[in-house]
């Protein structure tokens, strides 16, 4: 299984503001096999929206279903409680204090390949629009 770790940052079409004059919205979206679990947006001068919970919370929310399911702590003996395992990566990539999302999800990336042995991809795209993937329910 390959695991595809998205980064699509979108702008919308341009647009005259009585605000500031012109005005475009945009945003970032993540996703982890082309379903959404992060996202941030600007709209017009004063709206916009951010999910709550950190991105790298977020992609590895995502993960663990695959990770339990695809059996990723086979080799790590019996003991290991997936949660935990992906509750200390997620504590050890914060004390990298890495302030740029690509960076971070770079070395998650790497740390997940070496740990697990999976295959796993972290692409960016860009669109005129916001993405088409599927919100995570």
């Amino acid at each position: 299984m390959n695991i595809v770790i998205n980064k699509n940052e979108w702008a919308g079409d341009a647009y005259d503001c009585e605000a500031c004059g012109f005005n475009q919205d945009n945003g970032v979206d993540w996703s982890v096999n082309d379903v959404k679990v992060w996202s941030e947006s600007r709209v017009g001068c004063y709206g916009g929206s951010t999910t709550e919970d950190p991105l790298l919370s977020c992609i590895l929310d995502a993960l663990l279903p695959l990770a339990v399911e695809n059996n990723w702590f086979k080799y790590h003996g019996e003991k290991v409680v997936p949660e935990e395992e992906f509750s200390e990566i997620n504590a050890n990539l914060k004390k990298l204090e890495l302030s740029e999302e690509d960076k971070l999800i770079d070395v998650l990336t790497i740390l997940l390949i070496d740990r697990f042995y999976i295959e796993i991809t972290f692409t960016k795209t860009f669109s005129n629009e916001e993405t088409e993937t599927s919100d995570e329910e």
